[in-house]
Protein backbone atom coordinates (compact mmCIF):
# COMPACT_ATOMS: atom_id res chain seq x y z
CA UNK A 1 0.00 0.00 0.00
CA UNK A 2 1.51 3.62 -0.68
CA UNK A 3 0.28 6.49 0.58
CA UNK A 4 -0.21 9.74 -0.96
CA UNK A 5 3.11 11.19 -1.83
CA UNK A 6 2.06 14.85 -0.30
CA UNK A 7 2.74 15.23 3.12
CA UNK A 8 1.47 19.21 3.30
CA UNK A 9 -0.96 21.08 1.33
CA UNK A 10 -2.26 24.36 2.59
CA UNK A 11 -6.51 24.25 2.87
CA UNK A 12 -8.27 26.37 0.02
CA UNK A 13 -11.71 27.52 0.52
CA UNK A 14 -14.15 25.97 -1.80
CA UNK A 15 -13.98 29.26 -4.13
CA UNK A 16 -10.25 28.17 -4.89
CA UNK A 17 -12.23 25.58 -7.24
CA UNK A 18 -14.57 26.99 -9.79
CA UNK A 19 -15.04 24.60 -12.56
CA UNK A 20 -17.49 25.14 -15.61
CA UNK A 21 -20.69 23.18 -14.68
CA UNK A 22 -22.18 21.98 -11.32
CA UNK A 23 -22.07 18.34 -10.34
CA UNK A 24 -25.57 17.37 -9.20
CA UNK A 25 -27.46 14.92 -11.51
CA UNK A 26 -29.83 12.62 -9.73
CA UNK A 27 -30.02 11.60 -6.37
CA UNK A 28 -27.48 9.47 -3.81
CA UNK A 29 -28.29 5.65 -4.29
CA UNK A 30 -25.16 4.44 -2.67
CA UNK A 31 -23.38 6.69 -0.11
CA UNK A 32 -20.41 6.21 1.29
CA UNK A 33 -19.37 9.74 1.76
CA UNK A 34 -17.42 11.28 4.99
CA UNK A 35 -20.56 11.20 7.35
CA UNK A 36 -20.93 7.15 7.28
CA UNK A 37 -17.29 6.57 8.76
CA UNK A 38 -14.05 7.85 9.86
CA UNK A 39 -11.38 9.04 7.28
CA UNK A 40 -9.10 5.77 7.41
CA UNK A 41 -6.32 7.28 5.07
CA UNK A 42 -5.82 9.33 2.19
CA UNK A 43 -3.73 6.33 -0.82
CA UNK A 44 -2.62 7.14 -4.00
CA UNK A 45 -4.89 6.50 -6.55
CA UNK A 46 -3.26 6.59 -10.67
CA UNK A 47 -4.86 4.88 -13.42
CA UNK A 48 -1.18 3.37 -14.71
CA UNK A 49 0.27 2.11 -11.05
CA UNK A 50 -1.90 1.26 -7.86
CA UNK A 51 -5.47 2.32 -8.03
CA UNK A 52 -9.14 1.17 -6.36
CA UNK A 53 -12.89 -0.07 -6.94
CA UNK A 54 -15.20 -0.97 -4.37
CA UNK A 55 -18.08 -3.33 -4.96
CA UNK A 56 -22.19 -2.05 -4.83
CA UNK A 57 -25.43 -3.50 -5.50
CA UNK A 58 -29.03 -3.02 -6.33
CA UNK A 59 -31.90 -4.30 -5.38
CA UNK A 60 -34.06 -2.52 -8.57
CA UNK A 61 -32.26 -1.37 -11.91
CA UNK A 62 -30.75 1.66 -11.25
CA UNK A 63 -29.67 4.66 -13.59
CA UNK A 64 -26.39 5.86 -12.48
CA UNK A 65 -25.46 9.86 -13.58
CA UNK A 66 -22.82 10.43 -11.69
CA UNK A 67 -20.13 9.57 -9.22
CA UNK A 68 -18.33 11.44 -6.53
CA UNK A 69 -14.65 10.29 -5.18
CA UNK A 70 -13.42 12.22 -1.83
CA UNK A 71 -9.64 13.29 -1.00
CA UNK A 72 -8.24 15.03 1.72
CA UNK A 73 -5.87 16.79 -0.29
CA UNK A 74 -6.51 20.09 -2.22
CA UNK A 75 -5.35 18.60 -5.49
CA UNK A 76 -5.62 20.39 -8.66
CA UNK A 77 -6.65 18.40 -11.78
CA UNK A 78 -3.76 18.05 -13.83
CA UNK A 79 -5.17 15.96 -16.43
CA UNK A 80 -8.62 14.12 -17.18
CA UNK A 81 -9.91 10.54 -14.87
CA UNK A 82 -10.35 7.28 -15.38
CA UNK A 83 -13.83 5.62 -14.70
CA UNK A 84 -14.44 2.00 -14.46
CA UNK A 85 -17.04 -0.04 -13.75
CA UNK A 86 -16.20 -4.09 -13.52
CA UNK A 87 -18.49 -6.66 -13.18
CA UNK A 88 -17.70 -9.45 -10.17
CA UNK A 89 -15.96 -12.99 -11.07
CA UNK A 90 -18.28 -14.72 -8.90
CA UNK A 91 -16.08 -14.93 -6.10
CA UNK A 92 -16.06 -11.66 -4.88
CA UNK A 93 -13.22 -9.92 -7.18
CA UNK A 94 -13.70 -7.28 -9.42
CA UNK A 95 -13.61 -9.14 -13.16
CA UNK A 96 -14.32 -7.81 -16.40
CA UNK A 97 -15.29 -4.61 -17.77
CA UNK A 98 -18.60 -3.48 -18.04
CA UNK A 99 -18.02 -0.06 -18.78
CA UNK A 100 -15.13 2.24 -19.01
CA UNK A 101 -14.14 5.54 -20.28
CA UNK A 102 -11.86 9.06 -19.44
CA UNK A 103 -13.51 12.19 -18.44
CA UNK A 104 -12.43 15.50 -17.14
CA UNK A 105 -13.80 16.08 -13.62
CA UNK A 106 -16.99 18.09 -13.50
CA UNK A 107 -16.79 20.01 -10.22
CA UNK A 108 -14.68 19.96 -7.06
CA UNK A 109 -16.36 21.19 -3.89
CA UNK A 110 -15.62 21.27 0.03
CA UNK A 111 -16.69 18.47 2.52
CA UNK A 112 -17.09 18.72 6.18
CA UNK A 113 -19.27 16.20 7.15
CA UNK A 114 -17.03 13.93 8.38
CA UNK A 115 -14.34 13.82 11.14
CA UNK A 116 -11.76 14.67 8.27
CA UNK A 117 -12.12 18.12 5.87
CA UNK A 118 -12.86 16.13 2.43
CA UNK A 119 -12.63 17.36 -1.38
CA UNK A 120 -15.28 15.95 -3.23
CA UNK A 121 -14.56 15.38 -6.83
CA UNK A 122 -18.00 15.13 -8.99
CA UNK A 123 -18.05 13.22 -12.13
CA UNK A 124 -21.43 13.77 -14.22
CA UNK A 125 -22.12 11.74 -17.44
CA UNK A 126 -24.87 9.78 -19.60
CA UNK A 127 -26.89 7.39 -17.77
CA UNK A 128 -26.11 3.87 -17.65
CA UNK A 129 -28.32 1.06 -16.44
CA UNK A 130 -26.82 -1.16 -13.47
CA UNK A 131 -29.40 -3.74 -13.52
CA UNK A 132 -30.95 -5.57 -9.86
CA UNK A 133 -28.94 -8.03 -8.41
CA UNK A 134 -25.57 -7.63 -9.95
CA UNK A 135 -22.54 -6.85 -8.39
CA UNK A 136 -20.17 -4.13 -10.04
CA UNK A 137 -16.61 -2.63 -9.02
CA UNK A 138 -16.70 0.96 -9.63
CA UNK A 139 -13.43 3.50 -9.04
CA UNK A 140 -11.86 6.49 -10.80
CA UNK A 141 -8.41 7.32 -10.61
CA UNK A 142 -5.84 9.86 -12.53
CA UNK A 143 -4.58 9.24 -15.72
CA UNK A 144 -0.79 10.09 -15.94
CA UNK A 145 -0.83 11.61 -12.02
CA UNK A 146 -1.97 11.37 -8.32
CA UNK A 147 -5.06 12.09 -7.03
CA UNK A 148 -5.85 10.31 -3.37
CA UNK A 149 -8.59 8.07 -2.33
CA UNK A 150 -9.50 8.58 1.24
CA UNK A 151 -10.92 5.87 2.79
CA UNK A 152 -13.47 4.78 5.84
CA UNK A 153 -13.02 2.62 9.09
CA UNK A 154 -15.38 2.22 11.79
CA UNK A 155 -18.59 2.86 12.01
CA UNK A 156 -19.12 2.35 8.56
CA UNK A 157 -20.91 -1.21 8.23
CA UNK A 158 -18.87 -2.67 5.30
CA UNK A 159 -16.25 -4.81 5.41
CA UNK A 160 -13.55 -2.36 5.39
CA UNK A 161 -11.16 -3.31 2.35
CA UNK A 162 -11.04 -1.89 -1.68
CA UNK A 163 -10.11 -3.53 -4.43
CA UNK A 164 -6.70 -2.74 -5.33
CA UNK A 165 -5.58 -2.54 -8.76
CA UNK A 166 -1.83 -2.18 -10.53
CA UNK A 167 -2.71 -0.96 -13.34
CA UNK A 168 -5.81 -2.36 -15.16
CA UNK A 169 -4.99 -5.66 -13.37
CA UNK A 170 -6.82 -6.45 -9.68
CA UNK A 171 -3.98 -7.42 -7.34
CA UNK A 172 -5.70 -7.82 -3.87
CA UNK A 173 -8.15 -6.44 -1.14
CA UNK A 174 -6.39 -4.40 0.93
CA UNK A 175 -7.77 -3.72 4.54
CA UNK A 176 -7.18 0.02 5.03
CA UNK A 177 -11.17 0.93 4.90
CA UNK A 178 -14.11 1.13 2.77
CA UNK A 179 -13.77 3.32 -0.47
CA UNK A 180 -14.73 6.27 0.50
CA UNK A 181 -17.73 7.61 -2.67
CA UNK A 182 -20.90 8.53 -3.54
CA UNK A 183 -23.14 7.10 -6.52
CA UNK A 184 -25.60 9.37 -8.04
CA UNK A 185 -28.73 8.61 -10.16
CA UNK A 186 -32.03 7.30 -9.97
CA UNK A 187 -34.54 4.10 -9.88
CA UNK A 188 -35.41 2.93 -13.32
CA UNK A 189 -39.36 3.28 -13.64
CA UNK A 190 -40.81 -0.31 -12.58
CA UNK A 191 -44.52 -1.19 -12.40
CA UNK A 192 -47.34 0.76 -10.96
CA UNK A 193 -47.12 0.36 -7.09
CA UNK A 194 -43.61 -1.10 -6.89
CA UNK A 195 -41.80 0.23 -3.42
CA UNK A 196 -38.41 0.77 -3.05
CA UNK A 197 -36.94 -0.17 0.21
CA UNK A 198 -34.15 1.69 1.25
CA UNK A 199 -30.88 0.89 4.06
CA UNK A 200 -29.34 3.49 6.14
CA UNK A 201 -26.19 4.12 5.35
CA UNK A 202 -26.29 2.62 2.27
CA UNK A 203 -29.33 4.81 0.54
CA UNK A 204 -30.98 2.52 -1.97
CA UNK A 205 -27.81 -0.21 -2.27
CA UNK A 206 -27.63 -3.21 -0.62
CA UNK A 207 -24.90 -4.60 1.63
CA UNK A 208 -23.18 -7.49 0.23
CA UNK A 209 -20.98 -9.97 2.18
CA UNK A 210 -17.55 -10.65 -0.11
CA UNK A 211 -16.41 -14.32 0.01
CA UNK A 212 -12.84 -15.58 0.48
Amino acid sequence: MILHSKTAIALASAGAFAFAGQAGAGDIIWDYGPATGSHSGNWANQTQSQNFAEDVLFGVDMFLTGIDIFTSFTDTPLGDYHVKILLDDGVGNPGTVFAQWDQDVTAISVDNTGNVQEFKHSFDFDPIVLSANTVYWIGVSANGWEVGQSSLLNPHPDDGMMAQFSGSVFTFHTSVGDQMFQLRGNPVPGPAGFTLLGCAGFALGRRRQRRA
